[in-house]
């Protein structure tokens, strides 16, 4: 008897992950360099050579490099190194001295080129700290392909698995918990933990009127409530609307409290009960729509969600001047006088904003790739007018970095889907055996 045929889900993932490999290291050096204040005269780069301390984790005025600063370095290089590990199919060990090695390359070259730049500092702490970031990213990702592998043994799991329900839980899944913790500025201080757990004590429930980024939290969390009550469905089980909203609704929580430990966030009732009503109705309109529903209804309602939700978040608090600030149009020139934590708040937060219209728009053409296009259009479109509409706003300020991570967002999202749909219409099929494998 013939082995039966699986779907080769690694299709889905190496494609997409390779292209943000890629686009990630493209801007580790667009974000080392920025503003390009660059000086290419000897006298100069010879003078920012002399002042270079040689001693790890010391500044060069001699006292002890910032800690803040240190924790930053490695966690801008960790997803270049969970990224890249991912990126290879086969021979995990090797691809892990492979990811480290060009991690070390890549940093090296960026610290030279700061020699020739006027508001940057060459390090060798520097160095040190992004090699040891790509070096724990792709621990950590051979870490889970290791778990997974192990996992894809078992009947049960390979049937939960190799299904197209589970992928789009998993893509829902990041999503939720990238939006969730971003700007990942992490920290154990106990104080800071407690003062968050004190507030929540001292007033567990405190909601305000005006609306910021509800509708957007609410219409992601609809969705992860959807797609896991339809994966859970598809494993048969047989309580699935009721399990798809405790799982989901459950996830949504923990990574709400997981903001205990991040600086700049808090957990809050308002936040959890968005969740809850989010996931709730995911997993009811889950059970009233049937899962062969044309994709391209889907279209509409999602550009219109997303267009009302971004106007919310956007414009709020809705307070109006009359003289328009002008958009600029230097890509993170702005972001450059901010910290790295939350420049990649504000990017990441755009970007997760326009990602499930990018996959939802996927399906509108049945020539896929041509799609591209028509995200680009749209999602681009929409992000101008917005954030051309920030100029009236007190205290917003347009910029065209909010645009550019609004397509890629879509993009990057769009390109997961075709890699789906591929995948999972059957042009991508292998054997458990090859599975194995690998």
């Amino acid at each position: 008897m013939n082995e039966p045929l699986v779907y080769d889900t690694r299709a889905i993932s190496t494609y997409g992950i390779r292209i943000l490999w890629l686009l990630f290291t493209v801007f580790i050096f667009y974000g080392a360099l920025i503003p390009f204040d660059i000086s290419l005269q000897s006298d100069f780069v010879m003078s920012k050579i002399e002042k270079i301390s040689w001693t790890p984790f010391v500044d060069p005025d001699g006292s002890r490099a910032s800690i803040p600063d240190v924790v930053q370095n490695v966690l801008f290089f960790l997803p270049f190194g969970f990224l890249g590990l991912l990126s290879f199919t086969r021979h995990k060990f090797f691809a892990l001295f492979l990811v480290v090695f060009f991690g070390f390359v890549i940093s090296l070259n960026i610290e030279l080129l700061q020699l020739t730049t006027r508001d940057r500092t060459t390090s060798v702490t520097d160095l040190i700290c992004n090699t040891f970031g790509t070096a724990v990213g792709a621990l950590t990702a051979l870490l889970v392909f290791g778990i997974y592998s192990g996992m894809m043994r078992f009947g049960f799991f390979q049937r939960a698995f190799n299904n197209k329900h589970y992928y789009l839980f998993v893509i829902a899944f990041f999503v939720i918990a990238a939006s969730s913790l971003q700007p990942f500025d992490f920290t154990l201080d106990v104080g800071i933990v407690w003062s968050k757990v004190s507030g929540m004590l001292h007033a567990p429930v405190e909601f305000t009127t005006r609306l910021s980024d509800e509708l957007v939290v609410g219409f992601r969390f609809f969705l992860f409530g959807l797609v896991t009550a339809y994966w859970l469905r598809s494993v048969n089980n047989v309580v699935w609307p009721l399990a798809g909203i405790l799982l989901s609704a459950s996830i949504g929580m923990f990574f709400e409290f997981a903001q205990l430990i991040v600086v700049s966030r808090a957990p809050t009732a308002q936040d959890l009960l968005v969740i809850v009503i989010g996931c709730s109705l995911g997993g009811l309109f889950a059970l009233i729509i049937p899962r062969n529903i044309a994709a391209k209804i889907w279209a509409l309602p999602a550009i219109f969600i997303t267009a009302i939700a971004a106007s919310v978040q956007t414009l709020s608090p809705f307070d109006f001047v009359h003289q328009h600030n002008a958009m600029n149009l230097f890509p993170f020139l702005h972001y450059y006088g901010d910290s790295t934590f939350n420049a990649m708040a504000n990017f990441l937060e755009t970007l997760l904003i326009y990602f499930p219209l990018g996959f939802i728009l996927q399906f509108v053409f049945s020539n896929r790739k041509s799609a591209f296009i028509f995200i680009v259009l749209i999602v681009g479109a929409m992000a101008y007018a917005l954030e051309f509409c920030q100029g009236w706003v007190v205290g917003r300020y347009p910029d065209i970095t909010d645009v550019i991570a609004a397509v890629l967002g879509a993009v990057i999202a769009g390109s997961l889907c075709l890699r789906w749909s591929r995948v999972f219409n059957g042009q991508v099929v292998t054997s458990n055996a090859e599975i194995r494998q690998v």
